[in-house]
C-alpha cells in the first residue's frame, strides 16, 4: 500500500475535525497555514509504518505541499492549502461547518485559497525559481522568530537560532548534557 499526499491530508483533517474537534491554524497577513498532527499519529490513523509515513511526508515537502519547522512541527504551504481547502469542501464540509460556523468556514477557505500566489501560464510562480528556501521561511515566520540570531553550537558545530547570548549549545547537545547529568546522579 502506497500513501498519497491527498490521503495524508485527509487523515490529518479527519483527526482534527472529527476526532479532536479542533483545527490548529496559523493566520498571517499573507495567508493561513494548517498545522498537521504528528508523524506518529498520522501513521496510526493511516495504518502505515512510521518509515512509510516519513517517506510520504518527505515527498510532500519536495512537492511544496508542506514545510517542516524544527520544534514547531509540520505546516502546509500555499500549495498545500489549496489541496486542504478542496478536501474540506468535498469531504469535511459538514464537520468544519459544525466546528467553525458557516461564516468563519467560508472566510477560512477563502484565506487558504488566497495564500496561493497568482501563477503564470506555465503553472509556476516566476519568483519561485529565483527565491531561496530561506526567503520563503522568513516571509512566513512570525515576528519573534525573525529576531532570533544565528549561533554555532560549541559541541557539534551546527547552526541554531537563539536570542540568548549566553547559550553556547544547540537544543540537541543541551538534551545530551542533561541526560548525562541525570544518568550520573542515578549511578551515585
Amino acid at each position: 500500500m502506497h500513501l498519497t499526499a491527498q490521503e495524508v491530508l485527509e487523515a490529518a483533517l479527519w483527526i482534527q475535525l472529527c476526532d479532536k474537534r479542533a483545527l490548529d491554524i496559523d493566520l498571517a497577513p499573507e495567508g493561513a497555514r494548517l498545522h498537521l498532527p504528528s508523524q506518529h499519529l498520522l501513521s496510526q490513523y493511516c495504518s502505515a509504518q512510521p518509515i512509510e509515513m516519513l517517506a510520504v511526508l518527505s515527498d510532500m515537502e519536495e512537492c511544496d505541499l508542506i514545510m517542516k519547522e524544527e520544534r514547531r512541527g509540520v505546516w502546509t504551504t500555499p500549495r498545500g492549502n489549496k489541496l486542504v481547502a478542496e478536501i474540506i469542501e468535498k469531504r469535511f464540509r459538514k464537520q468544519a461547518r459544525a466546528l467553525l460556523g458557516p461564516k468563519i468556514l467560508r472566510l477560512l477557505l477563502k484565506r487558504f485559497r488566497a495564500s496561493l500566489p497568482d501563477q503564470g501560464p506555465d503553472g509556476r510562480d516566476e519568483d519561485d525559481d529565483h527565491r531561496s528556501p530561506l526567503a520563503y521561511k522568513e516571509r512566513s515566520a512570525s515576528g519573534d522568530t525573525r529576531a532570533l540570531k544565528l549561533r554555532i553550537c560549541s559541541s557539534c558545530k551546527k547552526n541554531f537560532y537563539s536570542n540568548d547570548t549566553r547559550r553556547k549549545k544547540c537544543d540537541q547537545c543541551l538534551q545530551v548534557a542533561r541526560f548525562s547529568r541525570i544518568k550520573s546522579q542515578k549511578i551515585r
